[in-house]
Parts: structure tokens; C-alpha cells; sequence
């Protein structure tokens, strides 16, 4: 029994530090993803043109509003960069619209 009690208490130990360093790790790469991208966004028009415009991972997604182009979106592939559809962005921006500022998961194509 107090074996059983030793090694729940090491598993939960481990989950809460293990959940720690990723969301520190996820942290670290959003705000260097960010970095790279918000110098470009002043001389770009749309997301698709920001991520065309530099070297950003595969699954980098970015959705911007600008008073010229309105709200565009794209996300890097193996292959590029990929302009989002219309009904891709509608999906993003609703799931924004009036969120609390927290993690929100939108499925996508």
C-alpha cells in the first residue's frame, strides 16, 4: 500500500513538472515565432505576404486586421505559405470575438 501511495505521489510530482516545462517551452517558441513576425508586418499588406516574407516552422499560423486589406490569414506548410479561406478566418475570428483572453482551438482543413 505505502509503495502504491509512493509512486501515485511521484507520478502526479512528475505530471505537474512535466506540464510546467512544456508550457514554458510553448512559451518560448510563441513569443520567438512573434519576434520574427511583427518587424515584417509593417511592410507587408497581408499574413500571407508576412510569412512568404521570411523562414517560419511548418504549423505557424497568423491572422492579421489591417485597415487596407481587412482581416487575411495563411499558415505555413511543408510546401510554403497558404492563405487561409474565407471560411477558414470566419471560424478563427468567431472563436476570438468576445473570448476571455485564454488558449482556444479552432479546427482547420
Amino acid at each position: 500500500g505505502m509503495v502504491a501511495f509512493i509512486l501515485v505521489m511521484i507520478g502526479i510530482s512528475t505530471s505537474a513538472i512535466l506540464s510546467q516545462v512544456l508550457i514554458t517551452n510553448l512559451d518560448a517558441a510563441v513569443t520567438d515565432a512573434a519576434s520574427g513576425i511583427q518587424p515584417r508586418i509593417v511592410f507587408q499588406n497581408s499574413a500571407d505576404d508576412v510569412l512568404n516574407s521570411g523562414r517560419f516552422d511548418s504549423g505557424t499560423l497568423l491572422v492579421m486586421s489591417s485597415p487596407g486589406t481587412g482581416v487575411t490569414g495563411a499558415v505555413v506548410e511543408d510546401s510554403g505559405a497558404r492563405a487561409l479561406s474565407t471560411a477558414d478566418l470566419s471560424r478563427i475570428v468567431d472563436s476570438l470575438r468576445g473570448a476571455a483572453p485564454s488558449a482556444k482551438t479552432v479546427e482547420l482543413p
